[in-house]
């Protein structure tokens, strides 16, 4: 339990080092490892948990772990007073290493690397000809004002088209003609509507996505509407006072 106890120590303190301090360990993250080390019997193992982390200390970058000059020296006082090697796996511990720093990539590479972008890259041609069409809007993206075009986010509308379009009332002229209440109407109807259920529910109808679909069904929907009102009425023997309620 003491090694793993002094491991878990220095874990924490070097992951509060990245977390703070860009991965300097301070005098105090120091004491308290070693402290933690020697309420045990400080033996070689917990010493090497000490002075040696790296040969533990997972996930963590190695080669950025470094020590302020007053944690090295506590460090530094340990190792001599038990000759055990200091931090062998930690390159860059002593204080004055410098911090790695990646590469900077050239203004060559740089250059080079935008131009194979570019190369790869596709013509989109004059920007008052973009479009895209969506399952909701037709999507452009410039506008006219003033007599000039300016960049905007333009949606318009899908509007759809009903290639199987039909005349319900027409195809069911025969069932509304002889009506005389408002009931018979009723009936009529929803017989009417019931037939031609799957008229209505555009089923069988190719469609490009849902929304296409869910269009044409409010197109026939609001054709037989328009229609009930422009010929069905015409084609019943319902009296003026009825035709008005149908």
């Amino acid at each position: 339990m003491s090694v793993s106890s002094v491991r878990a120590e220095m874990t924490r303190v070097v992951r509060e080092a990245f977390e703070n301090n860009n991965g300097e360990i301070n005098a105090e993250g120091m004491k308290a490892v070693i402290d933690e080390a020697k309420r045990f019997r400080l033996g070689s193992r917990e010493l090497e948990a000490v002075l040696q982390p790296g040969a533990y200390l997972d996930g963590f970058d190695l080669s950025s772990i470094r020590f302020t000059a007053e944690a090295y020296k506590l460090a530094e006082s340990l190792a001599a007073d038990h000759d055990v090697a200091l931090f062998p796996e930690l390159p860059n511990a002593k204080p004055g290493a410098a911090a790695p720093t990646p590469d900077a990539p050239s203004t060559a590479s740089l250059r080079d690397n935008f131009n194979a972008a570019m190369a790869k890259g596709k013509d989109l041609g004059d920007i008052k000809d973009w479009s895209v069409d969506t399952a909701g809007a037709n999507v452009k993206f410039t506008t006219t004002s003033a007599g000039r075009t300016w960049p905007a986010l333009v949606l318009d509308k899908r509007e759809f088209t009903d290639a199987g379009a039909r005349d319900i009332v027409k195809d069911n002229a025969e069932a509304f003609k002889g009506v005389k209440t408002v009931e018979d109407f009723k009936k009529v109807l929803d017989d009417v509507l019931a037939k031609e259920s799957a008229y209505f529910s555009a089923e069988g109808v190719d469609v490009k996505n849902p929304n296409e679909g869910f269009g044409i069904r409010n197109l026939r929907r609001k054709a037989f509407v328009d229609s009930l009102h422009n010929q069905a009425i015409g084609m019943t023997d319902l009296s003026g006072g009825d035709a008005t309620k149908a």
